[in-house]
C-alpha cells in the first residue's frame, strides 16, 4: 500500500503520511510515538506506510498527542477511502 495514491488529477493521502511529518517536525522516533499511542511499533510503521486504516481509537490518540481533533483524522482516513476508491474504478 502507497501513502499517495495518483491518477490523472486525483491525489489520495493516507493519513500516515500526514502522521509522519508530525513526526519529523517534532524529531521523535516511531518508539516514542508508539508508546505514547499504547501501541506497538510495528502497528505504528503499518500506520505510518498506508497499510493499516486509522481507527477510530487510534485516531482519538492521535489527536491527544497532536493536538489535531479526531474528527480531523477520521476525515483524512474517510477522504483517502472515497479517493482512492474512486481511483479504483476509473482503472477498471
Amino acid at each position: 500500500m502507497s501513502l499517495e495514491i495518483v491518477y490523472q488529477e486525483l491525489i489520495a493521502f493516507h493519513p500516515g503520511s500526514y502522521l509522519m511529518d508530525v513526526l519529523n517536525e517534532l524529531d521523535i522516533n516511531t518508539g516514542v510515538l508508539a508508546k505514547h499511542l499504547e501501541t506497538t511499533e510495528e502497528s505504528l510503521i503499518k500506520l505510518l506506510n498506508g497499510e493499516d486504516d486509522l481507527s477510530i481509537e487510534t485516531a482519538h490518540k492521535v489527536a491527544d498527542f497532536t493536538g489535531v481533533s479526531a474528527q480531523t483524522w477520521l476525515n483524512l482516513q474517510r477522504q483517502y477511502n472515497e479517493k482512492k476508491q474512486e481511483i479504483e474504478k476509473r482503472l477498471v
